[in-house]
């Protein structure tokens, strides 16, 4: 009963950290850690903007920019695909990770993007993209991930790249 109720206030806690930290955004249900999401058959992803790997990245509205072999679904049924993040800042309030931004959806776009990004390895990638709204604290390592949170949350985000800023 003890750790049940110990895992209670750490997740509400968890909750309010985030809402006070998400751009007054009201925050969505965190994963249960599960096995790693599952894309759509046949459906690659990869990140686009920021570039993967790529450090100094000054990203002043949070924007995500992904491309994938289709286009992932949002707002179908069983199907609403979002990007979320993780960094230092997360981290240090005992959150894995989290929504961009639970008040937006993954977006249809087109090039020419910011500098620095890059060009998926597969043929006519579709690009979608997402924005937090801010920008991601200066000096760390931010995580980028796509999660289905139509699976009713019990799939592990996939990771999909990383930057620093």
């Amino acid at each position: 009963m003890k750790r049940n109720t110990t895992l209670l206030i750490s997740a509400v806690a968890s909750a309010l950290i985030l809402s006070a930290c998400n751009n007054s955004t009201t925050p969505s249900t965190l994963p249960t850690l599960g096995p790693t999401c599952t894309l759509p058959a046949g459906t690659q992803v990869a990140l686009v903007y920021p570039a993967p790997n790529a450090s100094g990245v000054v990203n002043s509205n949070g924007e995500i920019v992904i491309g994938s072999t289709t286009a992932l679904p949002v707002n179908q049924s069983g199907q609403n695909w979002s990007i979320w993040y993780s960094d230092a800042v997360l981290n240090s309030q005992g959150i894995q990770f989290a929504p961009i931004n639970s008040n937006t959806s993954l977006a249809s776009t087109s090039p020419p993007f910011p500098n620095p990004n890059t060009t998926p390895t597969f043929a006519n990638p579709q690009y979608q993209q997402q924005t937090s709204g801010v920008q991601f604290a200066a000096g760390q390592t931010v995580t980028i991930y796509v999660n289905n949170s139509a699976s009713g949350d019990n799939c592990t985000p996939l990771q999909i790249g990383s930057f620093s800023t």
